[in-house]
């Protein structure tokens, strides 16, 4: 089934106006540029998302046209369990070996 490509994957604000969020805003728009970075690195987004950290906001968001194929696979299999980690206690940056392992995983 083929997605929408404008239907919105992940917004920021999903994370910033949720009520009982623990996270600041500023570290939830850490953790969004790094996984941003790591996807762009990687080659699995259609065009820049952001530049730097401080292109993400409320108002950003990831839609489905935004990701390649391969990208829109490692969401589906890697992203969640990144935030997981998250929400587990690790950092943004020391749970990336998880999105890591699950690009090399769909790329067999």
């Amino acid at each position: 089934m083929d997605l929408d490509p404008n239907l919105a994957l992940v917004r920021v604000k999903w994370s910033t106006q949720k009520k009982g969020v623990i996270t600041s805003p500023p570290q939830v728009y850490h953790e969004f540029w790094v996984a941003v970075d790591f996807f762009q690195r990687k080659g699995l987004t259609t065009h820049t998302l952001a530049a730097c950290e401080g292109d993400i906001n409320d108002d950003f968001a990831i839609l489905r046209k935004d990701l390649t194929d391969e990208g829109m696979a490692l969401f589906r299999s890697g992203y969640q369990r990144w935030l997981n980690a998250l929400d587990s206690g690790k950092t943004p940056e020391a749970a990336l070996p998880i999105m890591e392992r699950a690009l090399k995983k769909a790329a067999k």
